[in-house]
């Protein structure tokens, strides 16, 4: 069970930070002059902060409830940092 929490937690992960990215992406091509540390600051830091959850998905649970926490703080932190680039990018237009 904490195995399949792992991957769960895996694909949020990855769908928060494929938004991000495709977001920043996006900004960088249709602006060029744009600050490229305003567009791409928050995303690194988003995978900085998932890549030792990810680990901890697999080191640390020893039981569902375990796993299901990790899961649940990787999803909470993965979203919340989603949001935070939406709404830093739509302040800058």
């Amino acid at each position: 069970m904490a195995g399949i929490l792992a991957y769960v937690g895996d694909a949020l992960s990855v769908l928060a930070l494929s938004i991000m990215f495709s977001l920043s992406l996006a900004i960088h091509r249709a602006d060029p002059s744009a600050s490229r540390l305003r567009i791409w600051a928050l995303p690194a830091i988003a995978v900085l902060v998932s890549f030792p959850l990810g680990y901890v998905a697999r080191t640390w649970p020893t039981d569902a409830v375990e796993a299901g926490v990790v899961v649940g703080a990787r999803a909470l932190l993965a979203s919340l940092f989603a949001i935070l680039h939406l709404s830093t990018i739509q302040k800058r237009a």
